[in-house]
């Protein structure tokens, strides 16, 4: 009978040491497979991350390539391998490619939208400046410009290492060297890369203008300032851009409003550009700033829309910006 008690208390003792064994070997095996989860997990979203990123890569190529095919003279600098020529040139100022590559691909999509709204050929007929009228009047025979750099900033910087003003968001420059027309926008910093692409537009645009209203006679300078405040003078590059007077953030009456933004009032390139800008930039369903009320601002926005007809054989009546101050202007 002992050998039989000490059997069973060693048989008890024996299933109570595996039973502990059992549980032990347990946690240790789900503690395991928890490491390997998390690590499957984050391995998962670094492929996530992985693929988002080479995604968006991808896409700014695509949308950089539809571009530059359908438009044939358009040239898109969004990296700095691109941007090698470009930043040796003294153009007054300096710039930096952005590496933000969601705002680069945001800033593609919005920069599409405004030249899907250009009359068929304009670009081309813009880069032949001295064409059209002009060369048939004075025999000025001049190869048209190659192409239009559109470069994709993340600073646009002054040779004084000072940021140029918060509302110069882009910059323009005519390369008479290399026949090139290029246009800068600060993608990282521009809240609305539309209207800032609209705006350079409007300087290349005028190139061709301020040559060919030589000879059609459509200069407007002298009308212009018949629509501007009595004996007043554009403040260049002492404009206080936040506290500006004739704007509709600081006049009551609509009459009184002469400009769209403070910065129209730098010079009378800038103020022409502002408002060609929002009737390039603005969406359909949306409406105009309300300065647009105001019969200066309509008189100025006409005469740029009479130059535009006059010196641009691509354009007639159903250019977008004809369109949007028709319907948006209408019964004012």
């Amino acid at each position: 009978m002992e050998n039989k008690d000490i059997i069973k208390k060693h048989a008890k003792e024996f299933i109570k040491n595996f039973i502990v064994f059992c549980i032990a070997m347990l946690v240790v095996f789900i503690s395991f497979k928890s490491l390997i989860d998390k690590d499957k997990s984050n391995g998962n979203k670094n492929d996530s991350t992985n693929e988002t990123e080479i995604s968006i890569a991808e896409q700014i190529e695509d949308k950089v390539k539809s571009i530059e095919g359908r438009y044939g003279c358009i040239n898109i600098i969004y990296s700095e391998s691109l941007d090698i020529e470009l930043s040796k040139k003294d153009y007054g100022f300096t710039h930096k490619i952005s590496n933000d590559e969601s705002k680069k691909l945001s800033a593609l999509e919005d920069i599409d939208i405004v030249l899907e709204r250009l009359p068929q050929n304009i670009l081309y007929e813009g880069l032949d400046i001295y064409g059209g009228k002009f060369n048939e009047e004075y025999g000025f025979d001049s190869t048209p410009y190659i192409r239009i750099n559109i470069v994709l900033c993340s600073e646009i910087m002054e040779e004084k290492d000072r940021l140029v003003s918060a509302t110069a968001t882009g910059m323009s420059r005519l390369d008479f060297n290399d026949k090139v027309y290029n246009i800068f926008i600060n993608v990282d910093y521009s809240g609305d890369v539309a209207k800032t692409f609209a705006h350079e537009l409007y300087h290349f645009f005028s190139e061709r203008i301020d040559i060919q209203a030589i000879v059609l006679g459509v200069y407007i300078g002298t009308e212009w300032n018949t629509e501007l405040p009595d004996g007043y003078e554009y403040y260049g590059n002492k404009a206080n851009l936040s506290s500006m007077p004739y704007t509709d953030k600081t006049e009551e009456d609509i009459n009184n409003v002469y400009f769209v933004t403070e910065y129209s009032q730098t010079n009378i390139e800038e103020d022409r550009a502002e408002i060609f800008s929002y009737l390039l930039s603005t969406d359909e369903d949306e409406e105009l700033p309300k300065a647009y009320e105001s019969p200066h601002v309509r008189n100025r926005a006409l005469m740029i829309i009479r130059e535009f007809d006059e010196c641009y054989d691509t354009v007639d009546e159903n250019a977008y910006w004809n369109r949007i101050f028709e319907e948006k202007t209408s019964g004012q």
